[in-house]
This record gives structure tokens, C-alpha cells and sequence, in this order.
């Protein structure tokens, strides 16, 4: 699976320039079962709409493996829907996903689902260097124009200097955002401490 890009939408003919786009499937997967194919575009699962792989991954996530779901997909301009069996996710990053609840644990105005870091999703992420904060499970279609630096595996640690320890913490400190302004995230990616700007509208 991968995001689907205004370049890749007009090179490879497809009929939307966003969401998520099949660009492999394993021979004998349960995706070949269902008989999806390379360039189908995902839309939905189980009626629930997607716009991006971590947002497709979070859904799918909240199935447990053995699970039948049904894909929305597009194959050209041909909408169908297939059934297909969901397969184990061994990555514990999976498994931090699925605690999320996109509804109550959605920042809007940043565009990410979080989850917060506590004991327990800590021991999930062994190499976090800062054992709190919020866990970026997913990022979401961000409806103000706002255009955040975030990617689904970051942890914010910390906004304009002030540390973040939870979701609600979070939602706190971004409800003293003012509009047209920007803010300066501390996050983990990869192992590695950074900071990162953007602009809130």
C-alpha cells in the first residue's frame, strides 16, 4: 500500500489524486485471494472511509487476525467491494495503533490520531528515549488547511517548551494556539529527538 500523489494519479491513470493505492500484492496473500490487484484504490473498510495508509492500517488494526472485512476499492472508475481475511501483524507499532479510537483520540488541528505514552505503550516502543508523551498513531485529513510535519511512529514530546504527557494534555495546549500562528514541536523519530515548525491556521 502506499499514499497516493497528484504525480503518481497522472502517471499511472488513476482516478483520484489522494487516498491509499494497492502497489503490490504477494503471490498467495489474502489479498490475491480477494482477488485485489495492483493500482486498486482502497476507499473504505467496512464502510469506513480512509484517506491514508496509517488511517487504513489503524482500521484494519482494530480486527483481530482471523477477521473478515470488507475492502471498498476503485479499479479504474469501477467501484467494487472485496472480502478479505485480515493476517497476523507481528510489529508492535500495529499493536499501538489498535488502542487508538480515532473519534476520542483525534487532535484536529494538528491532523493526528494519538495515543498516550504511559508503562504500558512505552514497553511497546523499547527505544523511546523520553518515556512520555503522545504517540502519533495516525495522521488524519486536516480540514483548516493546516499542513503539520507530523508522520504515524512520531511522539511529540513537547509544544512551544511545554511538555505533552497525554492526549488531553495535548488538546490543552493546542486550545492556546491562536490562529495564524506557528509552534514549534519537540518530537522522536527513529530513535532521535528534533524539532519541527507549523503554522496553525
Amino acid at each position: 500500500m502506499q499514499t497516493i500523489t497528484p504525480a503518481l494519479a497522472a502517471g499511472l491513470g488513476l482516478s483520484r489524486t489522494s487516498g491509499v493505492m494497492v502497489s503490490d500484492v504477494l503471490p498467495g496473500s489474502a489479498a490475491e485471494t480477494a482477488g485485489i490487484g495492483v493500482k486498486d484504490v482502497v476507499t473504505a473498510v467496512n464502510e469506513k472511509p480512509v484517506e491514508s495508509v496509517p488511517m487504513l492500517s489503524l482500521e484494519l488494526s482494530r480486527y483481530p487476525a482471523g477477521d473478515t472485512v470488507a475492502l471498498s476499492l476503485l479499479r479504474g472508475n469501477d467501484a467494487t467491494t472485496v472480502r478479505v481475511t485480515v493476517m497476523e501483524r507481528p510489529h508492535p507499532i500495529d499493536e499501538l495503533a489498535g488502542l487508538a479510537d480515532p473519534e476520542k483520540s483525534s487532535i484536529a488541528r494538528l491532523g493526528i490520531v494519538g495515543i498516550d505514552v504511559d508503562d504500558d505503550t512505552a514497553a511497546l516502543l523499547p527505544s523511546l528515549r523520553i518515556s512520555s508523551g503522545v504517540f502519533v498513531a495516525a495522521r488524519t485529513e486536516v480540514s483548516s488547511g493546516n499542513e503539520g510535519p507530523l508522520a504515524a511512529g512520531d511522539v511529540i514530546h513537547a509544544l512551544n517548551s511545554y511538555a505533552v504527557r497525554s492526549v488531553d494534555g495535548l488538546r490543552v495546549l493546542m486550545e492556546g494556539v491562536k490562529a495564524n500562528s506557528d509552534l514549534v514541536l519537540q518530537i522522536e523519530r527513529s530513535g532521535q529527538l528534533q524539532f519541527v515548525t507549523c503554522r496553525i491556521y
